[in-house]
């Protein structure tokens, strides 16, 4: 006896006719079959009872060992059963699953869990999941050999439907029957396409309705946040889906969010959008002077920002008009080449991408008075050893002011300084073979009758001669040197000032000193030693 070919269900078994007949013809034959694994706890079914030598045995499950066993049949009876014949039948596709149980965790995940299906002679390698919220069009998904999975990424409030098919090496199941679930009502999505418009003095915030989720949509929440950190938090009603901004901080940048809040909660706060509001025109800034001098004014008004903002400075003309002498973005500006001692009135303002600002209150510096310029070194002529005659370049007049001069006699020792109104003039006190310094400044009498003192000149040197050479330099001298201050002129002021640096003893002064110096000496020595003797 053998198997021809074993299918799923049947199999076909096929036998040769005995050669022991009993003395009599075969009748026909008997086929039993019975699950090897059932053999022993029950009795064999016959399968099959006919005259031919083959048989088809049917209704056999997949992938399942069954043992079958024949015997023959004459006239007499029945003979003996054969030896049992093991025989697989071929395994198949698996069993329909029943319908998937899905369980919802939350309003965008579900869970489908279902019973283990027969494999049908072949291990079951997956399940095919599929999901959608079309009946005929799902998505497939395949997992493993379990009996769970979650499904993530649901839309709320939204029915789903769910089919599952066991897979095996032979094939897919029959699809199961349909599933269905709702996904519950949550929290609106999203607010998206956040639209901000500039309006006049204000800016306008529109923004598109999200699903609401199942849940009617009742509020929707503003965060405006400022550039310093504040936020405000505004409730914005319903039906507008848009808000006015009217107070609001000039050239300042805003961080604008929008959340929508159903019966469930509040949705998920979007992406900020970032606005930056329009200045406003600037105020005029403060005008200052910071450097003064007779013929320019150093004016600034503050310190430069990192806005874009350029300034307008204008100065008061001679006919009372206003012109301009600078336009630009810096917070400083030099006025050259005015008068002395004379007021100018300023005015500025401020200019934005708005527009200019108003002008700011006139403002009034006054330029200084001009001091005297240096001096050229003065001339020495005349050198005797007591007297010399001292000339120097006179000063141009301003405004009609007096000039004086100011005359420095240095003679290491001591400084006399002295004021004339004349360039030249006559000394008459000097020392013979003494090394002198001259110098001179011009000085400027104002109106309110102070003074203006300019800076000295370069130092002009000279030397006095010895009594002996008197008369020698005055032959020699030429009558070109001559000069206009033969006579004396008197000094209309005089002042001393005793130098730090000691004075050189001459030889006329020694004897003197040394006198007076052993004078002292005895002296003492008689008081010590008279002091000594009374002890």
């Amino acid at each position: 006896m053998l198997a021809m070919r074993p299918k799923a269900t049947c199999i076909n078994i096929k036998w040769k006719s005995p050669l022991y007949t009993g003395g009599a013809n075969v009748t026909s034959y008997d086929v039993r079959c019975i699950p090897t694994n059932e053999m022993g706890s029950r009795e064999p079914s016959m399968s099959y009872s006919g005259k031919e030598t083959d048989a088809l045995v049917s209704n056999l499950k997949p992938g399942t060992k069954y043992s079958f066993s024949l015997r023959a049949l004459n006239c007499v009876g029945a003979g003996e059963w054969s030896e049992w014949l093991e025989v697989v039948s071929s395994a198949s596709a698996p069993d329909k699953p029943d319908v998937p149980c899905v369980v919802c965790m939350d309003s965008t995940t579900a869970r489908l869990s279902w019973m283990n299906t027969p494999d049908n002679g072949s291990s079951i390698s997956g399940y095919e999941i599929n999901w959608g919220s079309v009946e005929s069009s799902l998505t497939s998904y395949f997992t493993e050999s379990v009996t769970s999975y979650t499904i993530h990424g649901l839309t709320p409030n939204t029915l789903y439907y769910f089919t599952l098919q066991a897979v095996n090496k032979a094939g897919k199941s029959v699809v199961s029957d349909v599933g269905q679930v709702i996904t519950p009502h949550d929290v609106p999505h999203m607010v998206t396409n956040i639209k901000v418009v500039s309006v006049d003095d204000a800016f306008n915030i529109s923004w598109d309705e999200p699903q609401n989720n199942g849940s009617i949509i009742t509020l929707y929440t503003l965060y405006l946040k400022h550039e310093d950190g504040n936020e405000e938090v505004i409730n914005v009603d319903v039906e507008t889906k848009e808000y006015l901004v009217n107070d609001f901080i000039p050239d300042t940048t805003y961080r604008i969010k929008v959340s929508a809040r159903n019966e469930i909660g509040e949705s998920p706060i979007s992406q900020p959008v970032v606005y930056q509001t329009n200045p406003t025109r600037p105020e005029p800034p403060t005008l200052t002077c910071v450097q003064y001098s007779a013929t320019s004014l150093k004016l600034n008004w503050g310190e430069k920002s990192n806005k874009a903002v350029s300034y307008l400075l204008q100065i008061r003309d001679k006919h009372g008009r206003f012109i301009t002498i600078y336009h630009g973005s810096s917070c400083n500006y030099r006025i050259n080449r005015l008068a002395e001692n004379t007021s100018y009135k300023f005015r500025i303002n401020a200019t934005n991408k708005e527009g200019p600002g108003p002008f700011s209150i006139e403002y009034s510096f006054t330029t200084t008075i001009l001091c005297p310029g240096t001096m050229e070194p003065p001339t020495v002529n005349n050198i005797t050893s007591s007297t010399c005659e001292i000339s120097w370049s006179a000063c141009d007049v301003t405004k009609g002011d007096d000039i004086k001069y100011r005359l420095c006699l240095e003679d290491g020792s001591t400084t006399k300084v002295m004021m004339y109104s004349q360039c030249c003039c006559l000394l008459d006190y000097l020392e013979p073979t003494t090394k002198y310094k001259v110098r001179v400044a011009a000085v400027r009498v104002v109106s309110n009758e102070s003074m203006l003192v300019g800076p000295y000149s370069v130092v002009t040197s000279f030397q006095t001669p010895s009594h002996s050479s008197d008369d020698t330099n005055l032959l020699s001298e030429s009558p070109s040197k001559q000069t206009n201050c033969s006579s004396h002129v008197a000094a209309e002021s005089t002042e001393f000032h005793i130098n730090s640096k000691p004075e050189f003893v001459s030889d006329e002064r020694m004897p003197v000193i040394l006198l007076a110096f052993y004078v002292i000496s005895a002296i003492m020595i008689a008081f010590i030693a008279q002091f000594a003797f009374i002890e």
